[in-house]
Parts: structure tokens; sequence; C-alpha cells
């Protein structure tokens, strides 16, 4: 049976999966001792077992980066074969032999902090919330320590973060950005007739994601190899 308890991201001792720096896919649970009458958690390296857990929510503990995610992937040939309509196999050889990219934590205005996963959902006409089978998937940049200007305009003010597209982003330039999970969901409207037609109408909080979802990120049809 599966501990339902939820923890936030950059906890290090819960029940549940665990995505752990190094890319390790492992089963944190707590474990009493009724003689010594103490307990600790202790953990089940569940990497090579990965496919038997795509369904299960998982947390991401500390600075993952995504190379982790890719070393889950690739630990056993059956969980790459899931993803097999999106190359995962030519892209899975490809994060294996790139030279990547170190991480800086030095501020640049347009760089990027960490990679996030997150999702978007759109209301339409008849109020029904619709949202996509997969996660999306962009950068997040520093905090703007000014203004950022664009042919005489301000598009985005200090003390805000841009979100930025990485399609066709170079895959070794990204491998060794720190990944978070957004866990907030905001909702748009698509009501073109409505006054909140593009705009944010809501928003939920998920609990948490799931392995699937995790991993389906090494296989992101959008890297440039």
């Amino acid at each position: 049976m599966w501990p339902s308890t939820l923890f936030e991201q950059g906890a290090t001792m819960h029940d549940g999966l665990v995505l752990s720096p190094g890319g390790k896919l492992e089963f944190s649970h707590w474990v009493y001792d009724d003689e010594k009458e103490e307990g600790a958690y202790v953990r089940e390296d569940l990497s090579d077992k990965a496919l038997l857990y795509l369904m299960e929510p998982v947390t991401l503990e500390g600075d993952v980066r995504l190379m982790d995610v890719f070393r889950v992937a690739a630990s056993t040939a059956s969980v790459a074969q899931v993803f097999r309509r999106d190359f995962s196999f030519e892209l899975l050889q490809e994060a294996a032999k790139v030279k990547v990219t170190p991480y800086s934590t030095e501020y640049s205005p347009t760089g990027l902090e960490y990679l996030e996963l997150y999702q978007s959902w759109e209301r339409n006409e008849k109020g029904e919330c619709e949202g996509s089978s997969r996660w999306s998937f962009h950068g997040v940049g520093f905090v703007l320590r000014e203004d950022m200007v664009k042919s005489g305009y301000i598009i985005r003010r200090a003390g805000n973060r841009v979100d930025w597209a990485i399609d066709l982003t170079p895959l070794a330039d990204l491998l060794d950005i720190p990944l978070r999970i957004n866990k907030k969901v905001l909702i748009h409207g698509r009501d073109m007739d409505s006054p909140t037609f593009d705009e944010s109408v809501g928003a939920i909080v998920l609990t948490g994601v799931i392995v699937l979802f995790v991993l389906n990120l090494a296989v992101w049809s959008e890297f440039l190899l």
C-alpha cells in the first residue's frame, strides 16, 4: 500500500517515490525497530524497475537535473520502449555522449535558473476545462534586477521572471540545469466571445505528478541534437 502523504520538492525524508540527484528512482519509507524503540527512513533503489512504477506519484529531491531524468529513463530498455514512438532510443544515446554545458548560477537577464514542468488548462464556452495528456516544459529565468526592454518598450518589470521557450535548444545546454515541478495549474479562457478570452480565469493545485510524466521529458521532441 502506497503512503498518501505528499511533500514539497527539496524534502529529504518522507514516504513514497523519490527521484534523487545522480539519477536514482528510490522508494523511501519509515522503518521502526521495536526493540530499540527508534525508527529511521530507509530507501530502496528502484531505478532498474522504473517500468513498474510509471503510474505512481514521485517527488524531486534537491537539485535534480534534467540529466538525472535521462539516467532513469535509460536504466532499462523496457522504459525506453514505452516512449519508442518519440525516438527515445536516439535521444538517450545522444544524451549519453554529448559534452554537457556546465550549469551556472551567475546572473543573466536572458539566462535560465531552472527548467519547469507545468500544465496549463483551457476553459471553453461551456465551462468545460481541457488539459493536455502530457505536461509542458519550459525554462524559467532569474529574477530580473532591472526592467527588460525591447524596442523601447518595457516587456517585463524588475523583480519578475521570464518564462523562456526552449524549443530547438541544444540538449547539451539543458542537461545540467535544475528541474522543478510547478503544481499550480492556471486556467485560461478560450471563449472568443467572452471578455476573459486568453486571460487567467482560475487556478488549481495538483497533489503531484506521476513518474511517467517526468520521464517523458527524456523524449521531449523539441530538443535540438
